[in-house]
């Protein structure tokens, strides 16, 4: 009986290993390129044997292409010696097996020692026989079925990244629909509110039946009242707001006494405090009981006794004066009204309302009563 059919009729048991043992080192008797196990095959022997004629050769021990790893996991059933690297094998063992072949791992080291068994029954003691000559190279047999799928191999590594492909060809495109066919408001009934869009193709050209409308939603409810929000920080300081302020001579009248074209009186002054630049509007109102042919000018200034006449016919004087006069031959009352503004920085300021009598008449006896108000804006309309 020869080895396959001794390892077909019993598998991968001790008797086999024994014959394949056998084998081989008949088979290192007569093989001219027989040679000692390499020292690498530490606890056994992989080889491969012909599924036909017998015929057993050396092969590699497990290994991983291209990397230095003794200890890597072979496949099943193989696998049965752990510890391994968790790196599988990918060459030796039964890789190096060609088709017609099987591969098995002839034991050098054996396991731990275990329990004694029962001592079987005694045998009859045989006759060892001569050892016969080797026979005859036996034909060619048939191809062998093919065997089971072996396991998933490793996952390779990951491949170089490929060039960029060519320019794909330019696709459709959407757009906002174009006249003729834009959007209109009838076409949203709820909200009157949308859009239409297009599809045009690679040519400009715009594909029929594309066209879509979307139509907003209508409005919602109003929601509920919100709570009540945090009271916000103080703003800043804002610009001085209109302030005014007013004196009167509500005890009697100021005398004018005759000058003619002498220095001016003060009947009435203000003092007032700007609480910044700005500027203030001055009036004064009041009446002026005047001798008979006698004239009175007056005029606000914030020079006190500051008031000439003898201006040159058609020259207006630049800090309007009022003039009132008599023509009659008894003393009249005369109502006046003066005003003018002014520019002022910030702090205390005053304003006098001069007057002169322009008369020939020496013992005149003219005196007014009057008011005096003033305004004052940090910011003047523009």
């Amino acid at each position: 009986m020869t080895i396959p059919k001794l390892l077909c009729a019993f598998g991968v048991c001790a008797f086999a290993a024994l014959a394949a043992s056998d084998a081989v080192r008949v088979q290192a008797q007569v093989s001219n390129a027989a040679t000692i196990p390499p020292s690498s095959f530490t606890s056994f022997i992989p080889v491969c044997y012909h599924s036909v004629n017998g015929n057993v050769r050396y092969v590699k021990p497990w290994g991983v292409a291209g990397a230095s790893v003794s200890n890597c996991t072979p496949p099943a059933p193989w696998n049965t010696n752990p510890p391994y690297d968790a790196t599988m094998c990918t060459v030796g063992g039964s890789f190096d097996c060609r088709s017609n072949e099987f591969y098995l791992e002839l034991q050098t080291v054996g396991g731990a020692t275990g329990p004694t068994g029962p001592t079987g029954p005694t045998g009859p003691q045989g006759i060892q026989g001569p050892q016969g000559a080797q026979g005859p190279k036996g034909d060619k047999g048939e191809t062998g079925a093919t065997g089971p799928t072996g396991p998933q191999g490793a996952k390779g590594d990951t491949g170089a990244a490929g060039g960029p492909g060519p320019q794909g060809a330019p696709g459709d495109r959407i757009r906002i629909a174009q006249a003729p066919a834009a959007f209109s408001a009838s076409e949203c009934g709820l909200s009157g509110n949308g859009q239409a869009y297009e599809i045009v193709d690679a040519n400009g050209l715009v594909v029929p039946g594309s066209r879509t409308v979307v139509c907003d939603g209508a409005s919602g409810l109003a929601g509920p009242q919100g709570a009540k929000g945090d009271t916000g920080p103080t703003g800043p300081q804002g610009p001085a707001g209109l302030g005014f302020k007013t004196v009167a001579n509500l005890t009697g009248l100021t005398a004018v006494p005759p000058s003619f074209f002498g220095p001016s009186s003060v009947i009435q002054s203000i003092t007032f405090t700007a609480p910044s630049a700005g500027q203030v509007f001055a009036i004064a109102t009041g009446y002026c009981w005047i001798d008979s042919n006698t004239e009175i000018i007056a005029a606000i200034d914030p020079a006190q006794n500051v008031l000439l006449l003898g201006f040159p016919v058609g020259v207006i004087p630049t800090f309007s004066p009022t003039l009132m006069g008599n023509v009659a031959s008894d003393p009249q009352a005369q109502p006046f009204v003066n005003s003018r503004s002014f520019a002022v920085g910030a702090g205390s300021q005053t304003l006098y309302l001069n007057a002169e009598t322009f008369t020939l008449n020496t013992t005149t006896n003219n005196r007014c009563q009057t008011n005096m108000t003033v305004m004052f804006t940090a910011t003047p309309l523009p």
